[in-house]
């Protein structure tokens, strides 16, 4: 046996086998940390749209506190209605899409009524 390993080249076996392991150990390594990555950059993606939506969500609500100061009741109603359709159009249905804009299309008409009374009721204290 050990005339055998004393000859010239007969250590390329092994050798040749000691390498093609250590080049799969090595290409395992790498497949391994290219799926953790990949598992944390899907966990960022997640993360970001997260906190995109919830931006969204506080300007929305900003926008909304704005117009609850700002107007009357009726104005404020078509508003919020408005912003809740720009905001959620990809994600409502079609029926909730039609409710809404009656709501909006209600309170228009609300405030129109309101404005007429107001007027109704200066006409009638100025005669």
């Amino acid at each position: 046996m050990a005339e055998a390993l004393a000859r010239p080249g007969a250590w390329l076996p092994v050798t040749g086998l000691l390498l093609a392991l250590l080049v799969a150990a090595a290409i395992y390594m790498v497949q391994e940390r290219l799926a953790q990555l990949a598992w944390r950059n899907q966990t960022l993606q997640v993360e970001i749209m997260g906190r995109e939506r919830a931006e969204r969500v506080l300007r929305l609500g900003n926008r909304i506190a704005e117009i609850f100061l700002t107007g009357p009741d009726e104005v404020v109603y078509a508003e919020v209605v408005t912003l809740l359709l720009e905001e959620h159009r990809r994600e409502v249905s079609e029926q909730a899409r039609q409710y809404l804009t009656r709501i909006r299309e209600g309170a228009h008409r609300m405030g129109v009524l309101v404005d007429d009374l107001l007027n109704l009721a200066r006409v009638g204290r100025t005669e």
